[in-house]
């Protein structure tokens, strides 16, 4: 009898933790589309009964869909340190897609071809990423490496008529853009 209860309760507040997610992604599929800046914006928030699905619709001046839809590890990779010490509200949602058991798709649609990417976290894999406790200095230089990463697998990118860029490396404190030509340019943080 114990037994049941127990299990009638654990139904009872999974029902509760899932009706508040799918509350909590209808606010925000109505604030969509997102803004991403230059990159593209968020075009819809829906859950699906399994699975948190972002659509982001891409700027493929800036995003090559192709090199994500063959480089899905890498793009995962990218997505999991994205969520590492993440703003409060962001984890707070992360939290409560792992009491749903729930995975994420993010579904990357270039805006000019149609072609699309898709990155899927398992509920097993984004309650990994919740319980890492990596220290924020470190994270940020981790999101940073990863965001390189990916975006050297789209280089060469015509940046403008005269600029072609070929590598983004970091070398020591400073993250250099590599050009066509003899020209170096660098940035180093404050």
């Amino acid at each position: 009898m114990l037994l049941c209860s127990v299990s009638l309760l654990m139904i009872v507040m999974t029902g509760c933790q899932e009706a508040k997610l799918k509350t909590v992604i209808g606010i925000a599929n109505k604030q969509c589309p997102l803004d991403m800046g230059e990159v593209g914006n968020i075009t819809s928030i829906i859950y699906d009964g399994d699975n948190v699905v972002y659509t982001l619709n891409m700027n493929e001046e800036i995003t090559n869909i192709k090199i994500l839809k063959d480089n899905p590890e890498s793009m995962k990779s990218s997505i999991k340190m994205m969520f590492q010490n993440p703003a409060a509200d962001v984890k707070e949602m992360l939290k409560l897609m792992a009491k749903c058991n729930s995975g994420l798709h993010m579904i990357f649609v270039g805006n000019k071809s149609g072609e699309q990417a898709v990155c899927e976290l398992t509920a097993e894999e984004l309650k990994e990423v919740i319980n890492t406790n990596a220290d924020p200095a470190q994270s940020g230089q981790t999101k940073l490496e990863a965001q390189l990463k990916m975006a050297n697998l789209q280089f060469p990118m015509q940046a403008s008529e005269e600029v072609v860029v070929e590598k983004i490396e970091i070398i020591g404190e400073s993250v250099l853009y590599m050009q066509c030509g003899r020209r170096v340019v660098s940035y180093q943080p404050d």
